[in-house]
């Protein structure tokens, strides 16, 4: 009977831990995994990611000209100090490659209403060749001398418009006409021509300039006994390409 009701007792404490044990472990917090990221937000996390690193460069070049000359490269620098920037695309274009145009004005000895057409084509920023035809006509004369010159220009940056102002010099020939000269002379005479001139020209667009010159066209071996004579072109109009 005491053996009995040992067991009885025994099977009741084994009992009663299986119903505790089961009871903490449903009430045992569970680990929770990490949620899951659709692919779509990552696609959308990559793409944003972007614009801050656009924002940033943005944000460094803005600041460029506040960085103290010692933390940028020495070959950052211009003549006077300034940051060289490379040049946007307005200064990429505004280089000049190829200019032509045509003006108007006079001749002086012989005296002549004048026409002119030129075309430089730049071989740098600050040497360009081209043709000049300089075309005079009056009641007695004719002037026809058409050259090849060179040019050295220079650009001025200023408030307002660009200026470039340049030295030319060319070698041509010359024709002259005079139907006023006695029937025993000749009335007409070519010969070798050298030009000596300056100028200046004014960028009223990106692409559009006008300007003056003056030309003095030496004639070595004189035309029709003229040794020289001075062009001067009041207005020009040139198209920059």
């Amino acid at each position: 009977m005491g053996e009995w009701a040992v067991l009885s007792s025994g099977r009741r404490l084994i009992v009663l831990a299986a119903v505790l044990g089961g009871s903490w472990a449903c009430q045992a917090p569970v680990p929770e995994s990490p949620p899951s990221r659709p692919a779509s937000s990552v696609t959308d996390s990559g793409q944003r990611s972007k614009a801050p690193a656009h924002e940033r460069q943005r944000e460094a070049l803005a600041t460029l000209d506040d960085l103290p000359r010692w933390a940028l490269p020495q070959d950052d620098f211009d003549d006077d100090g300034v940051v060289d920037r490379p040049r946007s695309a307005y200064d990429e274009s505004s280089r000049t490659k190829t200019a032509a145009g045509f003006g108007l004005g006079g001749t002086f000895d012989p005296d002549t209403f004048l026409v002119t057409g030129h075309a430089d084509f730049y071989l740098s920023d600050r040497v360009a060749i081209g043709p000049l035809l300089q075309i005079g006509v009056d009641d007695d004369f004719t002037v026809i001398a058409p050259s090849f010159t060179i040019k050295g220009v220079v650009d001025i940056e200023t408030d307002g418009p660009r200026l470039r102002p340049f030295l030319l010099g060319g070698i041509g020939f010359a024709f002259i006409e005079d139907d006023d000269r006695p029937p025993w002379k000749d009335d007409d005479d070519i010969g070798l021509m050298l030009n000596v001139g300056l100028g200046l020209d004014v960028f009223v667009a990106e692409d559009i300039s006008i300007g003056t010159s003056a030309i003095l066209n030496i004639l070595p071996g004189e035309v029709l006994g003229e040794s020289l004579f001075v062009s001067l072109q009041v207005l020009y109009i040139d198209l920059h390409f």
